[in-house]
């Protein structure tokens, strides 16, 4: 009996040492997929670095453009040269293509040298740039939704195998339970059986004892009948029943102590496997205890790195937003100082025509009454007007002053026709200028028109200029 609970004993340690390797498994398989999921957020990084590094490659892009605009600056004073090959060119063709070409050649090189046209490109490009800032940002919201959808998948998936680990734990506690309830009733199985058996052993005791009393009943009869010759052997007799009863009684007690002996080493050995069993159950509650606080652990450096990131992204946006503002900001700064220039030049030349004017009106008088003074002198010395008589004298005089007045006239009919060329050309030049201004803002509504409704909700500030353009383009 005693070699069966021990064969039991080393059964049960053999299924321990197994579930242990297995919890080992388990482990190994468990650290194996947390090493995977942190590859997996390290390849979502490499994501997020890819896009850092596309971000740099478009500002580093529109350097470029800014660069290559202040290249086409410099190189506008080329112009006036392809303006003459133009007119050579245009000169060899007929007078009506020779209109039209003129005509587009105009259209494009105001198109070309309109400082609007190119601050209305900037500014739609800028839109386009903040369209595509958007779509950036956009595009990191809808990772970061995956990757928070991740998450979230990661820890259900952990929460499962969680549920699993701890539903097998409780399933194989119960096994164990059952087997020590198993254990529990072969024990007491046996203590029955022992039972039985000192019942058993009584039974024969007391059966022996009854043979004996009958054997000495017998033999007292015997004796009484034969008492005088057999008392010698009565004596012997009974001394030999007492020494056989008094061993009896010894072996009894010997057998009960083994026994008793044997009880309290079952008793010994069931409190060991209960003692075993809540150490095995307190050990494997420390390591699912351990589990959770690294899956813890784990979960908050992943949340902290991701509250990281999602700062060194707003600072980023940040950044972009303040360089983006600082831009228009210089650009409308720009503007507003060469417009105040163009205004000052504009004044300043305005009053330099006329001081020039009044100083060129003034100088023509004087430059008109040396004329006379000197045409006079000139008449007077060549026809010797003090050596004529009178009346020659006198017409001579009016001839002179009629023809001084010819020539005054002359010159004052020059001057005219002069200033009424300039009056003319200030007026074409203000037509030609009136037709640039008409074109400019041709080109600006068609650009408006091309690219304003796709970027409505990113032009910058100032780009539409009143209400009823507005209307005008959007048709609202």
């Amino acid at each position: 009996m005693i070699r069966m609970s021990l064969v039991r004993a080393q059964e049960q340690r053999e299924q321990r040492r197994r579930e242990e390797e297995y919890k080992i498994d388990e482990l190994k398989r468990y650290y194996g997929k947390v090493r995977e999921t942190e590859a997996g957020f390290k390849s979502i990084e490499n994501v997020h670095a890819r896009r850092r590094i596309r971000e740099e490659r478009e500002r580093q892009s529109e350097y470029e453009t800014i660069q290559s605009m202040e290249k086409a600056y410099v190189e506008k004073k080329l112009q006036d040269k392809w303006a003459q090959e133009e007119e050579a060119f245009v000169a060899t063709l007929g007078a009506e293509k020779k209109a039209k070409m003129r005509a587009e050649l105009d259209l494009k090189r105001i198109r070309e040298e309109s400082e609007e046209l190119r601050e209305l490109e900037d500014k739609l490009r800028a839109a386009e740039m903040n369209m595509e800032r958007k779509l950036q940002l956009e595009e990191a919201r809808m990772l970061k939704e995956r990757e928070q959808q991740y998450h979230a998948y990661y820890d259900r998936v952990m929460e499962e195998q969680r549920q699993k680990l701890v539903e097998q734990e409780e399933k194989k506690e119960m096994d164990n339970l059952k087997k020590q309830i198993a254990a529990k009733k072969v024990l007491q199985e046996q203590i029955e059986e022992k039972l039985d058996l000192q019942r058993a052993a009584q039974e024969e005791f007391e059966k022996e004892r009854r043979q004996v009393d009958e054997v000495i009943a017998r033999i007292q009869e015997e004796d009484r009948l034969q008492l005088e010759a057999k008392q010698a052997k009565q004596h012997e007799t009974q001394d030999y029943i007492r020494n056989f009863l008094e061993e009896r009684e010894v072996e009894r007690a010997l057998k009960r102590e083994k026994e008793e002996e044997e009880e309290r080493r079952i008793a010994a050995y069931a409190a060991e496997v209960q003692r075993r069993s809540e150490a095995n159950l307190k050990r494997r509650q420390d390591k699912m205890d351990a589990q959770d606080r690294i899956l813890d652990k784990l979960r908050s450096l992943k949340e902290k790195e991701m509250a990281e990131k999602e700062e060194e992204e707003r600072l980023l946006n940040l950044l972009h937003e303040q360089e983006e503002s600082e831009k228009q900001r210089r650009r409308e700064q720009m503007d507003q100082e060469r417009r105040e220039r163009m205004t000052r030049e504009m004044m300043e030349a305005n009053e330099y025509q006329k001081a020039l004017k009044e100083q060129k009106r003034q100088q023509e008088a004087i430059e008109e009454e040396a004329f006379r003074k000197k045409l006079l002198e000139k008449f007077a010395e060549d026809d010797r007007i003090e050596q004529m008589n009178a009346q020659r004298r006198r017409m001579k005089v009016q001839e002179h002053k009629r023809e001084v007045e010819r020539l005054i006239d002359e010159k004052r009919e020059m001057y005219n026709a002069l200033k009424k060329k300039e009056i003319e050309e200030a007026q074409a030049y203000r037509e030609q200028d009136a037709r640039r201004a008409a074109i400019v803002e041709m080109e600006r509504k068609r650009l408006l028109k091309e690219y304003a409704t796709k970027y409505k909700e990113f032009l910058p500030k100032g780009v539409i200029q009143n209400e009823e353009e507005l209307r005008e383009i959007f048709q609202v």
